[in-house]
Formats: structure tokens, C-alpha cells, sequence
């Protein structure tokens, strides 16, 4: 008989009792465990990789110059037809003025017309006339610039900041016009109511050399041009106003303002020339694709 101290561990019933495959686990199987275990956390310990912007895109200044530099400059070539047609244009005017002139001499010699105070009014209308519009003789456009073109150029700095306001220019240009008609009446009378004296034919072929310039001034807005042929402007009044003056003293003085204001006028010619990039002094065109 057993001792009463002693305890004795209760008997479990086979059936309670786990078998012993179910509660072991083996190796393979432990290994995928554990390797699912650890895929969430590997993926979640990975680092996203940093975004990358895109280069940035090249400013707009600089594909424009870019551009520009890889087009082909635009070839000129000399524009003769050009000069051909001012050389024209000049000997035209003069001709056609030469041949007004011998009307009015024969009608202020002659007839009703040649009474009296009559020529002398006559030919004062006349030469006040051409000193104001003997671009009408013209057969190329002569027309001078409006005061609101004028006044915009200045405003956007295409001319010199000393030129005179553009109001100025009609109120010069009119005195001018009537001392040139003074002074060429008096070498009229001087060389013996003579409307084909030879100083009178070089004071109206400067008149025709002026209205040709305007044309490649204001109307063509050839600059360079302009400059070059603004010396011959010039040239052509200083020999006016010789001529007159070997004539008559007082009719060279009078028509001497012309000079003086025209030596203004060509400065101020080749300075608009010199700020507005400086452009060739013979006419030019764009060269014709071959």
C-alpha cells in the first residue's frame, strides 16, 4: 500500500492528450512562416526612392537667340534702279520747270500780261508757289512727314533729344519759302526780267535735288541714303545763294537763312542716321532668291 503523504499525478485520458505530430512543427514549415513574417516588414523598411523632377526647360530669350542665330541673315544687294530713278526724277522736274518757265517768259513779255505791275505779281506767285510746292513737278511721291508721325518717333527715341518740336518746321520752312521768293524776284529784275538766267536755273534745280531727298527721306526712310544725299542738298543751296549773290548783294543775303537752316537740317540728318544704327549710305534691297 502507498504511503498517504505521497501525491499522485492525476492520469490523463488518451483521448485529452494531444497527439504528438499535432503539436510539433517541422522545419520547412517554420521556415515559410517565418519568411512570411517578414516580407511585410522588409517591404515596409524599404525606402521610396526619391522623385527626380524633370530638367528644367530653357527660357524663352534663349531659344528665341538660339533660333535667331541658326536663320541666315537676310542678303541685300545694291538697289541701282534706285539711283536710276532719282537721277530721273531730278532731270524730269527740272525739264518740266524749264519749260513753265519759257511759258511765263513769253506771257510776261508780251500781251496783256507784260503791263504795268502785272509780270512782277506774276512771277512772284510763281516763285513763291515753287518754294512751297515744287514737288507738284515731281513724278515720284515727295510728300513730307505729318507732325503726329514726327512727334511718335521722337516720343520712342528714334530722334535726337535737341531737335525741335515738329511745329516748328512748318513755321521755318514758310519764312524760308518767302525770302526765297524775295530774293529770286530781285534777280529777276536784276538780270532784266530774265525768267532763263542762269542763277535762277540753279536755285530751282536745288529745289528739285530737295524735293528727290525728301522722297528718300520721308517717304522710302532710307537713312543712310538720306544722309549721303542731304550733302547734295546742302551743296546745291551754298551754290544758290553764291550765284544770287554775285547777281545781287542784297538777293544772296536774303536767301542765306536757307543755308544756314539746311546746315542745321544735316546735322541733325546724321545724327537721326547715327542712333537709328547707322545704315548703308547706297540705297539698298533685299537680294533675289536663286
Amino acid at each position: 500500500m502507498p504511503a498517504r503523504g505521497i501525491a499522485r499525478s492525476p492520469r490523463v485520458s488518451p483521448r485529452c492528450a494531444l497527439p504528438a505530430r499535432a503539436n510539433s512543427i517541422s522545419p520547412r514549415k517554420q521556415t515559410s512562416i517565418g519568411r512570411r513574417s517578414l516580407r511585410p516588414l522588409r517591404a515596409s523598411s524599404e525606402v521610396p526612392a526619391p522623385k527626380v523632377d524633370p530638367a528644367p526647360e530653357p527660357e524663352t530669350k534663349e531659344v528665341e537667340a538660339t533660333t535667331a542665330a541658326e536663320e541666315p541673315a537676310e542678303q541685300l544687294e545694291k538697289d541701282w534702279k534706285a539711283i536710276a530713278q532719282y537721277v530721273l526724277a531730278t532731270a524730269t522736274q527740272f525739264f518740266l520747270i524749264r519749260l513753265v518757265l519759257r511759258g511765263l517768259q513769253y506771257v510776261t513779255t508780251t500781251g496783256p500780261l507784260s503791263q504795268d505791275v502785272i509780270p512782277t505779281v506774276v512771277v512772284s506767285v510763281f516763285f513763291l508757289f515753287m518754294a512751297l510746292k515744287s514737288r507738284v513737278f515731281s513724278p515720284i511721291d515727295n510728300s513730307r512727314p505729318k507732325r503726329s508721325e514726327e512727334e511718335s518717333k521722337a516720343k520712342s527715341g528714334q530722334r535726337p533729344s535737341w531737335m525741335p518740336p515738329p511745329i516748328v518746321f512748318p513755321i521755318v520752312w514758310s519764312s524760308i519759302a518767302i525770302l526765297r521768293c524775295v530774293s529770286s524776284v530781285l534777280i529777276w529784275k536784276a538780270c532784266g526780267n530774265d525768267l532763263l538766267a542762269a542763277p535762277l536755273g540753279w536755285f530751282l534745280l536745288h529745289l528739285c535735288i530737295g524735293d528727290t531727298w525728301n522722297t528718300i527721306n520721308n517717304v522710302e526712310e532710307r537713312r543712310g541714303t538720306s544722309a549721303a544725299f542731304v550733302l547734295l542738298v546742302l551743296a546745291s543751296v551754298y551754290n544758290a545763294v553764291y550765284q544770287y549773290y554775285q547777281v545781287s548783294t542784297t538777293a544772296g543775303l536774303v536767301l542765306a537763312p536757307s543755308a544756314v537752316w539746311l546746315s542745321i537740317a544735316t546735322v541733325l540728318i546724321w545724327t537721326i542716321w547715327s542712333i537709328n544704327g547707322k545704315e548703308p549710305f547706297f540705297p539698298m534691297k533685299k537680294a533675289k532668291q536663286t
